[in-house]
């Protein structure tokens, strides 16, 4: 079944793309993220981190401790392979 619990592999497989088309400015509001982020920041958790994106975002502000929470472990397994955390 799919579910934003346990999304199916095909969802999260396509999940950058499907974002990205009900938010054409996803983004836009990827790089707000970073820009709005403390620069003192060295720690941060990307809560419902889905495939990682925000956590890439955060990785050009060199934070040094950058934790992910999901509720689907596909969604965190593939956020792992997309930013080497």
């Amino acid at each position: 079944m799919n579910s934003p619990n346990n999304p199916s592999k095909e969802y999260v497989e396509n999940y950058d793309k499907i974002i990205r088309r009900i938010f054409p400015c996803y983004d836009e509001i990827l790089s707000l993220i970073a820009k709005k982020t403390p620069k003192k920041t060295d720690k941060a958790l990307i809560y419902g981190c889905g495939t990682g994106n925000e956590i890439l975002a955060l990785d050009k502000k060199n934070i040094q401790v950058i934790h992910g929470v999901d509720s689907s472990n596909l969604m965190l397994e593939e956020a792992s392979k997309k930013t080497n955390h």
